[in-house]
């Protein structure tokens, strides 16, 4: 009977450079932009300048909804370029663009430091990778989504060929359980401009039992690079 070319391995290596290891797809730790806290959502802040207002939207006009002095610090969380320029600094409410305040845009490292998006995708129901977005670093963006798609398509290789190998054990007097090679990840790390995601593998060929490894990929999102661990 052809054996399975993989060996059974279990890389726990990660646990020496991130911790804790359950996993999380949301940044923990704080990011700080000058003296204030950046959140996620947030796109940037309004200083205001003067005196002035801010404002709601009813019946499509600007309504004054209460005044705001000189010193005070919005997070902004919405562009527009409505009413001469609009941004939201919550739901409903916005400030107009004017010499009244001074809007300044998050820095993209920052926001990227509160975690990026990883969406699950499958090509099978148990074949699942991730696919991750809002990278500074777009070639790298899709360049890692790309490696993650091949490392899925080889497990799903790997399943289709144990199926051909069943069907072969079954025509020689085999009685084996079924055959499978499965794939599921999770995000262990993902704040700090440093993305970490465990591939968990699976995989049955007959015998006594199955083999089962995880591979860890960790990666310097503002460098672009996958961070190797000796």
């Amino acid at each position: 009977m052809k054996r399975f070319k993989r060996v059974s391995a279990v890389v726990l290596g990660l646990a020496l450079l991130f911790s804790p290891l359950a996993p999380q797809t949301v940044a923990e730790a704080k990011v700080v932009w000058g003296n204030q806290e950046l959140v996620k959502g947030q796109i940037g802040r309004v200083t205001v300048l003067k005196n002035t207002n801010l404002y709601n939207i009813k019946n499509n006009k600007l309504v004054a909804a209460r005044k705001v002095t000189k010193g005070q610090v919005f997070r902004v969380y919405s562009e527009s370029s409505k009413f001469g320029g609009l941004y939201g600094v919550s739901k409903g409410t916005y400030a107009q663009k004017s010499s009244s305040i001074k809007y300044e845009k998050a820095p993209s490292d920052k926001i990227q430091a509160l975690g990026v998006t990883v969406t699950k995708k499958s090509l099978a129901s148990n074949i699942s990778y991730p696919q991750v977005s809002g990278l500074i670093n777009k070639p790298f963006e899709a360049s890692y989504n790309r490696k993650f798609l091949n490392i899925a398509k080889e497990a799903q290789k790997e399943h289709n060929e144990l199926k051909e190998q069943e069907k072969e054990d079954r025509k020689n007097g085999w009685a084996p359980g079924p055959y499978s090679r499965n794939m599921t990840y999770s995000v262990p790390y993902n704040q700090d401009n440093i993305l970490s995601v465990a591939i968990t593998n699976d995989a049955y060929a007959g015998g006594a039992h199955g083999n089962a490894w995880i591979d860890t990929y960790n990666y310097d999102l503002l460098k672009a690079r996958q961070i190797n661990l000796n």
